[in-house]
């Protein structure tokens, strides 16, 4: 029906706008002069590419596109990539232009926000400084 035709179209316009965001991102990879900023960089884009992966795991196993042991390794390398970039995480951010008001409380300070049991939420009687 129209809906299944609507979802296929959606998830193809999807797939399409984020290969593309890949291609376009290895090809700044590859002609980036600075070796280090290359591999930050890099790595980066590996964690976007694993995280369009991921929001599509379900369907890369049901479709045999990936076996099932490859696909229990996307969470693992995502929260990899995330422990090794988080020190870039504000400079990039800051690259951007990014205010910090955007910044969630714990990119602010990780140490103060995780040394109290919050359950991942804000509290006022321990309030995050600047």
């Amino acid at each position: 029906g129209m809906k299944e035709e609507s979802d296929a179209v959606q998830g193809t316009s999807m797939a399409y706008g984020e290969r593309m965001c890949m291609e376009q991102s290895m090809a700044t990879v590859r002609n980036c002069p600075d070796r280090r900023t290359r591999d930050v960089v890099e790595k980066f884009v590996l964690l976007y590419g694993l995280d369009c992966i991921r929001k599509e795991l379900a369907w890369y196993i049901t479709s045999g596109t990936m076996p099932t042991s490859q696909a229990k390794k996307v969470p693992e390398l995502i929260n990899a990539l995330c422990r090794e970039l988080c020190p870039y995480s504000v400079r990039v951010a800051d690259a951007f232009g990014i205010p910090k008001s955007q910044f969630g409380p714990m990119a602010m300070d990780w140490v103060e926000y995780n040394a109290y049991d919050n359950f991942g939420e804000r509290m006022p009687e321990h309030p995050l400084t600047e």
